[in-house]
This record gives structure tokens, sequence and C-alpha cells, in this order.
């Protein structure tokens, strides 16, 4: 506790130092998810899958490229080379076409579930389908504080170097299946909707970046970065209800999956302000 107030209480002391001096940007760019992160394989037959979101032991992302925006305040030290950095990002990616090609055969495989579910209780599906109505996205915030090293260069251009540490914020967005079916149940005909919907609780883990890049025209940089977002374990709640059938309760289990350990190399402009 003590060593978190004397932390808070030295970046407070910065702040109130450098406030007039400090330089502000804000960055857009590319991410472009690598390692583990980006992986995805699974077994057609057994349905098995390398997904930290699917499976438990996996440690796959499945993510595709996607785009990133940041904000980053510069604290000038007294080494005019030197400044302290306080930076928050948003990087989001979406899910690559393996996983969402395996979320589809999960779609098959659970509308035969039901229709044979529905067959063992004397039931007869004249229609059903199941179809995937959310794919998961990720969504990671790094809050990092750091150094950056200035060195300046000819042409007004400066070269600099950066790292920062702290912590990422990983949300990831719900697996979403509809299951349609129209069926003769009891002697009566009866039309049937299924939503299920995995939803991902946020975790929070230790992050870093390093960072090369070239300030030119007194407002603009362009940057490349490697942020390691720290692995985490992945769990999720699975909501199923029947939304036309408001008289049947949603059934709510808890369920607890592999490892997401999201890498990525991140291309930005950024724009001082």
């Amino acid at each position: 506790m003590k060593k978190t107030i004397l932390f808070v209480a030295l970046l407070t002391s910065l702040s109130v130092q450098a406030q007039n001096s400090t330089t502000w940007n804000i960055s857009v760019g590319g991410s472009f998810p690598i390692g583990n992160f980006t992986s995805f394989s699974y077994d057609p037959n057994t349905l098995v899958t390398n997904c930290g979101l699917m499976d438990i032991d996996a440690n796959g992302g499945g993510a595709s490229a996607g785009f990133n925006l940041g904000f980053e305040a510069l604290l000038p030290m007294q080494n005019d080379n030197l400044s302290f950095c306080l930076s928050a990002d948003l990087n989001y990616n979406g899910f690559n076409s393996d996983g969402k090609r395996f979320l589809n055969l999960i779609a098959s495989y659970l509308d035969n579930t039901f229709r044979n579910q529905l067959q063992s209780n004397g039931g007869t599906s004249v229609y059903s389908s199941c179809v995937v109505n959310g794919t998961p996205s990720y969504i990671n915030i790094p809050l990092l504080v750091g150094m950056r090293y200035t060195m300046p260069m000819k042409n007004s251009m400066d070269f600099f170097a950066e790292g920062g540490i702290g912590m990422n914020l990983r949300f990831v967005t719900p697996i979403k299946f509809t299951e349609r079916m129209n069926c003769l149940y009891g002697g009566y005909y009866e039309e049937m909707t299924i939503d299920e919907r995995f939803k991902f609780a946020m975790k929070g883990t230790l992050a870093f970046r390093l960072g090369l890049g070239v300030k030119f025209a007194e407002k603009l940089s362009l940057g490349a970065y490697y942020y390691y977002l720290g692995a985490g374990d992945v769990s999720a709640t699975i909501i199923a209800k029947e939304p036309n059938n408001s008289s049947i309760q949603p059934s709510e289990q808890s369920a607890q999956y592999g490892t997401i350990n999201p890498m990525m190399a991140i291309v930005k402009l950024c724009y001082y302000l």
C-alpha cells in the first residue's frame, strides 16, 4: 500500500511540475497479432480446437488484423533527451476466417443436438436451423507508464525509442448462436427460438511495449511498436434463453476455458497537439 501511495505521489509531482510543458499526442494505426494470439486450428472430426476461448488447456487466439487508437502524454525531464510517458491505447482485433469457419461447424453440431433432444422427448422437427449471430472480437486497453529517449537528427527530424510497462484490460465480445425450430410436439405444432450466448469476463494482466519511431514535420511521427499484453485465463458465463417465451427463465452456467496471450505489432501515425 505504501509503495502504491509513493508511486501515485511521484506521478502527481511530475504532472504538476510539467503541466505547462507537457506534450500530448493522439495516434491511429494498424494492429497486427503475432504468435499464439493469431493462431487457430481445429480437428473437424472431434471439434477439438487450440483456441483458448473454447477449449481448456488451449492458448490460441484466432485474432485477425485490426486497428489501434492511442493517446500519450510526454512530460519533459532534466535531461533534454528524456521524457516520461503516460499512454493509453485501444486495440481492436476481430476473429479470423478459420475461427469463423469453426463456429459454423459448432452451429451445425448444436442444431443436430437440439433435434436429437427433441426426438428423444417424443417430438418431431419439421424445420430447424442454427446460425452464428455473434463472433468474438478482442478489445485490449493497455495503460502504461514509461520513458522516451529522443535523438535529434538533421532536417527537423527526431529519432526516438520508448518503452513502457503497466496493465492491460482485455475484453472479448460474446459468441452468440440462435436456433430456430418448427416442430410437432405432443400433437401440437410449435415454433421455437433459442438464443445461446457466451459472455466472457474482463481480465487484467501485466503488459509492456517497446517502440521505435521518427518525428517529422514538427507535428507528426511514425512509429513501430511491439506490445506484449499478458497471458490471462478465460472464463465465461453461458446464457441460454427462449426470447419468445417469457414463462421460461434463462439458464446460466459458468465455464472455464484456456488462456489468451495477446501479442501484437503496431504501426501508428501520431499527431502532436
